[in-house]
């Protein structure tokens, strides 16, 4: 149910509970903090191998379903690209929505 797990982005957004952006994602107190990774589906290689490496080595899991106006449009922005997570009740919400 994608549009569910847009919805829930766009709550999380309200809950102020994302770090938006890859150059926030990759800071290294940031990335301590994500429960969950969504990425654009069609991102250039040298961003996704960068964010798959953070995924493998923190083992936060990793969404690849959506692409960047979906991305964007859930959470009424533009040109978004990769979301990181920051509680683990909407990571759980999500991930089942996803089910």
């Amino acid at each position: 149910m994608t549009n569910k797990t847009l919805s829930l982005l766009g709550l999380a957004l309200k809950a102020n509970k994302l770090i938006i952006g890859f150059d926030e994602i990759i800071k290294p107190q940031n990335q301590k903090k994500i429960f969950l990774l969504l990425m654009d589906k069609n991102l250039s290689s040298n961003i996704e191998k960068q964010i798959i490496i953070i995924s493998e080595l923190r083992k936060i899991p990793l969404i690849r379903n959506f692409s960047k106006d979906e991305l964007s449009k859930s959470l009424g922005k533009t040109n978004i690209k990769v979301i990181g997570v920051t509680d683990e009740g909407f990571k759980n919400l999500i991930l089942k929505s996803l089910e």
